[in-house]
C-alpha cells in the first residue's frame, strides 16, 4: 500500500511531476499552505492517501488517513 505522509519532505516527488502541477492550479483554494495544497494535488493524481490529521484536506476529496 502507497501511503502519502502530511510532511513537506515529499514535496520534490510533487515538483517532478507536471501532472501535479495541472491539477494544483485548477484546485479551490480551501487550504491555506502551499505546501499542503501541493500534497493533495499529489494524492489526487497519484490516488495515494494522505496520512494527517488536517480535516481541511478532505474538501478536495483525497483520502484522508488518521
Amino acid at each position: 500500500m502507497r501511503l502519502l505522509l502530511d510532511t513537506h519532505t515529499f514535496l520534490w516527488f510533487v515538483l517532478d511531476d507536471p501532472r501535479h502541477t495541472a491539477v494544483l492550479t485548477t484546485m479551490p483554494f480551501h487550504h491555506k499552505d502551499p505546501f499542503d495544497g501541493l500534497l493533495i494535488a499529489q494524492a489526487i493524481v497519484e490516488g495515494i492517501p494522505i496520512i494527517s490529521a488536517d480535516e481541511k484536506f478532505d474538501a478536495y476529496g483525497v483520502t484522508r488517513i488518521w
